[in-house]
């Protein structure tokens, strides 16, 4: 089982705190959400957990069955999805989806990515559109396809339904 332990952290911007003192345990096999008003920290915190931005304070521990991880097998672990995710908008939605879970050593055949963008709510004719085109809709599918690709047991998604409409949160 894998738990990410929050420790008293604190994470600031600049000379402004975002969060302080905050501690809590995130284990495998639930479902978490951080919920509140814009400007609270809840992306921030995200991307400090995916390790994608330091903390100022506390500490952040990833525990696999007790045994303390390694950043990289960490990595490996989490995906993260956030709503200014860098993509290449020349390439394609394919061309992306390869380049990146590359990244992670993982080869998907053409079929399991036409499979995949029908289960976010994207047509198959979208893998071969350039990303620059994209709705935000589609690209917050994009994003999910991304994640669920990763084959990552954590998923950290940050307003995971911005954009996808009603049948987004379907999804």
């Amino acid at each position: 089982m894998l738990e990410i332990i929050l420790d008293d952290v604190e994470i600031a911007l600049g000379a402004s705190s975002v969060l302080t003192n905050l501690s809590y345990r995130f284990s495998s096999g639930t479902v978490t959400a951080l919920v509140g008003p814009s400007g609270v920290g809840k992306s921030t915190l995200i991307s400090c957990i995916g390790r994608l931005m330091p903390i100022d304070g506390g500490e952040i521990t990833a525990l696999w069955d007790g045994e303390e991880l390694r950043p990289s097998r960490y990595r490996e672990l989490i995906a993260v999805s956030r709503s200014d995710l860098s993509l290449y908008g020349h390439l394609t939605a394919e061309e992306n989806l390869r380049f990146f879970l590359a990244q992670r050593g993982i080869r998907v055949p053409s079929s399991v990515l036409k499979r995949l963008f029908k289960r976010v709510g994207l047509s198959e004719f979208s893998l071969k559109e350039q990303v620059q085109n994209f709705s935000p809709g589609m690209f917050g599918r994009l994003q999910l396809a991304f994640v669920i690709a990763s084959r990552a047991p954590i998923w950290l998604l940050d307003d995971p339904g911005a954009g996808a409409g009603e049948s987004g949160w379907a999804v």
